[in-house]
């Protein structure tokens, strides 16, 4: 089962965030790396994968990236 909580940040972003209890998702995806972020696109599409632990500047790079205009 996956959960999805919806996080509205001071950014300008808002954004779901999946929970998934039973790694559903993860192995669906083949990934035994946590954590794993997945940018999906409004298309549905997978725009960027990483996997692992990003730091403060690489948040703060890829919420430039993805915040609209």
């Amino acid at each position: 089962m996956v959960n999805f909580v919806i996080i509205n940040h001071d950014f300008g972003l808002s954004f779901l965030i999946a929970i998934d209890r039973n790694r559903s998702v993860m192995k669906s995806y083949n990934n035994d790396i946590l954590p794993m972020t997945i940018l999906i696109n409004l298309d549905g599409m997978i725009e960027k994968v990483i996997k692992g632990e990003m730091s403060v500047e690489d948040n703060a790079s890829l919420r430039d990236q993805i915040k609209p205009s």
